[in-house]
């Protein structure tokens, strides 16, 4: 019989993982992704294993992009791919999305904009205005670091009106902060 101490444990872990990435508390959401990873990573059809496997993936890209390693990230774009083979609402814009940050790391950038794009469609036609306005966001970082002013500034627009429609006055600061730097 499962012990409801760990069943705690582990919903606490996954919740404060989720929390840390989206303050951007980095260390702290790789700690608490690891020790998820470690407890229900072996659970391949447990929802939050694939919750944590995204947002991991995505912070791998982030931290790869110094080492210049690929294998972890791939695995985890392999778990999104198998999640939204059971489930294309939940799991195609996140599968979208990795790829979209894949693609940029490799400086494929067409390859990355068609991604972003269809990212954004994807979660909002999920009705995951979160998720849209992270793809919004990570499109904007792309085509800021290609140079590209005008769809930086485009998607930075869209991605604080989803995070204004989800109500984090969090990231709308910080998406405006992005939107200040074009603009100087």
């Amino acid at each position: 019989m499962d012990n409801p101490l760990n069943k705690h444990r582990e919903m606490f872990f996954f919740h404060e993982a989720i929390r840390c990435f989206w303050l951007g508390y980095t260390e702290r959401f790789k700690r608490f992704s690891v020790k998820c990873l470690d407890m229900f990573g072996h659970l391949p059809q447990f929802f939050n294993t694939y919750q944590i496997k995204f947002y991991h993936g995505l912070h791998l890209i982030e931290t790869q992009k110094k080492k210049k390693s690929k294998e972890t990230v791939r695995l985890a774009i392999a778990g999104m791919r198998d999640a939204a083979s059971m489930s294309e609402k939940n799991f195609t814009n996140k599968l979208q999305l990795l790829e979209a940050e894949l693609y940029s790391f490799e400086k494929k950038s067409d390859l990355a904009i068609a991604s972003f794009d269809a990212a954004i469609a994807s979660a909002r036609n999920s009705g995951f205005t979160h998720e849209q306005g992270l793809a919004c966001e990570k499109a904007g970082f792309h085509c800021r670091k290609e140079k590209d002013r005008g769809r930086a500034l485009k998607y930075f627009q869209q991605a604080r009106e989803c995070y204004e429609e989800w109500g984090s006055s969090m990231k709308v600061d910080s998406i405006q902060k992005e939107l200040e730097r074009l603009n100087i």
